[in-house]
């Protein structure tokens, strides 16, 4: 995943941070990939899972408790064979067609 971020995307490399331990609630989690934008907020943050879990509403809520935190402007999970997104924008959450560009 990350080298697509970085080989096929163009993501900067600099502005990933890999498995970051955040607090959710009173419980220590560690997110998969987190981006951030040029001013160093939380721009987009992705679960990982391996490629026989199936992506399902409760891979998504797991993201979902992170973003809690992290509240970055887009959300995706992946198993590397499939991937959903979704963009976060004005409180509402809203199913992405394709990759956001890193700007």
């Amino acid at each position: 995943m990350v080298r697509m971020l970085i080989d096929e995307l163009r993501f900067p490399s600099a502005y990933i941070s890999i498995e970051k331990e955040i607090l959710v609630g009173k419980l220590s989690k560690r997110f998969d990939l987190l981006v951030y934008d040029a001013s160093h907020h939380p721009w987009m943050l992705i679960e990982c899972k391996a490629p026989e879990v199936i992506l399902t509403e409760k891979t998504a809520e797991q993201m979902l408790n992170y973003q809690q935190v992290v509240q970055a402007g887009y959300m995706i999970i992946t198993n590397g064979n499939t991937a959903m997104g979704w963009e976060y924008h004005n409180g509402k959450i809203i199913l992405m067609d394709k990759w956001p560009v890193w700007n």
